[in-house]
Order: structure tokens, then C-alpha cells, then sequence
């Protein structure tokens, strides 16, 4: 009906081991702000899935039901479990 759409991210798992005689601020700087970019991409996409989410659920429960549920109604004589979506 309504899946929900998550995302994982993966990129705080890494482990970098650095050697301190090779270390350069300026890429470990870069790396920072990198991290920094991309977590604040995966905010955006989550707070984008979500608004989606809760878009599609309003409009199922602002409409009838589809024809499925409505089949499902009538032969057991109740809606399915997750009908309406919450």
C-alpha cells in the first residue's frame, strides 16, 4: 500500500587511519566538509521522503478506499490490517 521509503547512511562507519608524519589539515579539512555535504544531502533526502510519505498517506485517507481493500472489506467483512494508513 504505502511503503516507506528510508534511507542508511553508511559514510560515519568508515574507519580512517591516518598516518601523522603523511597528515595534510588542509585535506583532513576537506574530507570535513565533505562529510559535512553529504550529511546534510542525506537531511534533505530523508526530510524529502518523509513529506512524501505523509503526502501520499493523506491522500489515501482523504479519498475511497482502493479497489483492493474495498474487495478485502467485502469478503471478510472488515478492512485489512494498515488500512487506513496512518
Amino acid at each position: 500500500m504505502h511503503r516507506r521509503l528510508y534511507i542508511v547512511d553508511l559514510g560515519g562507519r568508515r574507519e580512517e587511519l591516518e598516518d601523522f608524519a603523511e597528515y595534510d589539515p588542509s585535506e583532513a579539512i576537506a574530507r570535513e566538509l565533505e562529510r559535512e555535504r553529504l550529511a546534510a544531502e542525506a537531511a534533505e533526502l530523508k526530510a524529502s521522503l518523509d513529506a512524501a510519505y505523509r503526502e501520499s498517506v493523506e491522500k489515501a485517507r482523504a479519498g475511497p478506499p482502493p479497489a483492493v481493500v474495498r474487495s478485502y472489506q467485502r469478503i471478510y467483512g472488515r478492512v485489512p490490517a494498515g488500512w487506513p494508513p496512518v
